[in-house]
């Protein structure tokens, strides 16, 4: 009797894994659908930088284009462009209203923090990555990258809207397993059409 109950339960375990697993498991082909064609992408975004004196929380517009073209525009309390970190990949320009602009050696790493783009690269290279249903949020897919051997970048979080495959927060984490930077994407734009944005560095 005790092993027909096991072997029920069992089944029955099984059956509602497999049910579960389909829903995520067309979830997570959507976003790779979706993120692995982008060519462009456009976000407005708060950003906060976590540290021990204090959170620092900046206002900015991100644009990306492939394959390695990253620019983001800090922004006042006014709305208007107050600094811009552009990259090409190998050169990063930085602007700034108060002290004027020069280009220096790239610091590509700082910036990944903000970009989906590379979250997405290590993601889908990373054949333990799995999708799941945020625990926060029944409506959120989580997606995780593993430990890495940074300091202040550790790992890396992103939550996913279920219905719309869209970003909606992107947090850094450090070794300690505190949060050393989020992002959370107040809109965001992919395979825009009519993209255009300034990735000059000269």
């Amino acid at each position: 009797m005790k092993k027909s109950i096991s072997v029920l339960l069992i089944a029955i375990l099984m059956i509602t894994l497999a049910a579960c697993g389909d829903g995520m498991q067309d979830g997570q082909d959507g976003i790779y659908r979706k993120f692995h064609a982008m060519q462009n992408y456009m976000a407005e975004v708060e950003v906060t930088v976590y540290g021990n004196k204090g959170n620092t929380i900046y206002t900015m517009r991100q644009f990306y284009e492939e394959p390695d073209r990253f620019r983001c525009e800090v922004l006042n309390d006014a709305g208007e462009t107050e600094n811009v970190f552009v990259s090409d990949g190998e050169k990063t320009k930085i602007q700034s209203i108060k002290f004027g602009s020069r280009t220096i050696a790239d610091v590509q790493e700082q910036m990944d923090y903000m970009s989906v783009n590379e979250f997405f690269t290590h993601y889908f290279m990373d054949g333990d990555a799995a999708a799941e249903t945020a625990a926060d949020s029944s409506e959120d897919i989580l997606l995780k990258l593993g430990d890495s051997s940074g300091r202040y970048r550790f790992s890396q979080n992103l939550w996913i809207d279920e219905k719309s495959l869209m970003p909606k927060r992107l947090v850094t984490f450090d070794r300690d397993g505190g949060e050393s930077l989020s992002v959370v994407y107040h809109s965001f734009v992919i395979n825009h059409k009519d993209f255009n944005a300034d990735f000059s560095v000269e």
